[in-house]
């Protein structure tokens, strides 16, 4: 909740802003790391950039809270990934019980109901560029062992060395049983001189809607935006043919609006009702902190 932030501050374009979330930073820093806010239970965890919700009762929750606010009584629950568009009745559920959504970031939405993003001209050129690469694109069958070590190194370059460490720190073991047990779908574009991957992606995909966690290619051999440019046609590709809503999660958020993603506020749930009144009283005024700069920060910023 706040190393995170802390680290994206340098995407802010305004050095003023910059500086005032910095100072803004420096008494919560102590003050939460007093009450532990970090110390949570965090429901639906896949350990992934964007943890699409189950379908789930109102009636569910309360007692999921109720069994596990008595259980943790010194951990904040949480449920991360949610937004207005994807699942409204699921975030009504949140939006009328004693959960309080945070403002987390913003996300990409490819709607499969609305065409216009297929038939913007510049998702149609790289479409045409992608059938037209020497590159041959990869399905899950198509896949060999080895190609597994490419796909992690893929992953570590983008997510860890080039964004931040604080992301998850996938084994090569666990993206070969995401994999193995069909959890994530893994494609790639392959060279056919060296019959290496170039670059890859895996889907998660969850009641019609796909989400792409894990995505990287070659970064120590240059900036490669072309192929980057290309995976994006072949999952904005993939989403088209299965008519599936498609969110392409946050950053890179004017590359993503070009090629029609809608931005939309994701939210993070908190429950800390069960807990004592030094740590209500102080999560409930970063609850209302949050609400107040975040939104504004994000817009302004596109992050």
């Amino acid at each position: 909740f706040l190393r995170y932030p802390r680290e994206e501050l340098k995407i802010i374009k305004s050095r003023l802003t910059r500086y005032l979330l910095r100072l803004l930073f420096m008494p919560f820093d102590f003050f939460f790391d007093f009450i532990k806010i970090d110390r949570h239970l965090s429901f639906n965890n896949w350990l992934f950039s964007t943890n699409l919700p189950p379908q789930i009762s109102l009636d569910v929750l309360r007692e999921s809270t109720r069994d596990h606010s008595l259980q943790y009584p010194n951990h904040i629950l949480a449920f991360r990934s949610l937004n207005a568009r994807t699942h409204p009745e699921f975030f009504e559920i949140f939006r009328n019980t004693e959960w309080s959504l945070i403002p987390a970031r913003r996300v990409y939405l490819y709607d499969n109901l609305g065409q216009a993003w297929k038939k913007k001209s510049l998702v149609k050129r790289e479409r045409k560029k992608l059938h037209g690469s020497t590159f041959l694109s990869v399905l899950p069958e198509d896949l060999k062992e080895t190609d597994f070590k490419t796909i992690h190194s893929h992953y570590e370059q983008l997510f860890l060395e080039k964004h931040s460490h604080l992301n998850p720190q996938l084994s090569l073991e666990y993206i070969y049983k995401l994999h193995h047990y069909s959890i994530v779908e893994f494609h790639g574009l392959r060279c056919p001189e060296s019959e290496k991957l170039v670059g890859s992606f895996g889907i998660f995909e969850r009641n019609s809607i796909m989400t792409v966690p894990i995505i990287g290619y070659e970064l120590k051999k240059g900036k490669n935006q072309a192929v980057y440019r290309l995976l994006i046609s072949r999952i904005l590709e993939l989403a088209e043919e299965r008519n599936h809503f498609l969110n392409l999660s946050s950053g890179a958020g004017p590359f993503k609006s070009l090629r029609g993603g809608q931005p939309e506020i994701e939210f993070t749930a908190i429950y800390f009702r069960h807990m004592g009144m030094i740590k209500r009283t102080a999560l409930s005024a970063f609850v209302w902190l949050s609400k107040r700069i975040t939104p504004r920060v994000l817009e302004k910023n596109q992050v």
